[in-house]
């Protein structure tokens, strides 16, 4: 697999991420609104994912290196 792509793991893994920090959107969202403080989270939450998908994607896991490739 070529540098900068991800295994179908590490796709599992952070599309899991994005699930959750959507889920997590919708029940701060029950209110009507997000405020300041909850958007903060939000968007630390955004980063945090953009970085792990940035780290995934220059780390060389190779498809089907199952030492390397775990959850």
């Amino acid at each position: 697999m070529a540098r900068g792509s991800l295994t179908r793991q590490e796709s599992h893994r952070l599309r899991r991420e994005l699930g959750d920090i959507l889920a997590t959107i919708d029940r701060m969202k029950d209110d009507g609104r997000l405020s300041s403080r909850e958007r903060d989270r939000i968007n630390e939450k955004l980063d945090r994912l953009d970085r792990d998908i940035r780290r995934e994607k220059r780390d060389d896991d190779r498809r089907g290196d199952r030492r390397r490739d775990r959850d």
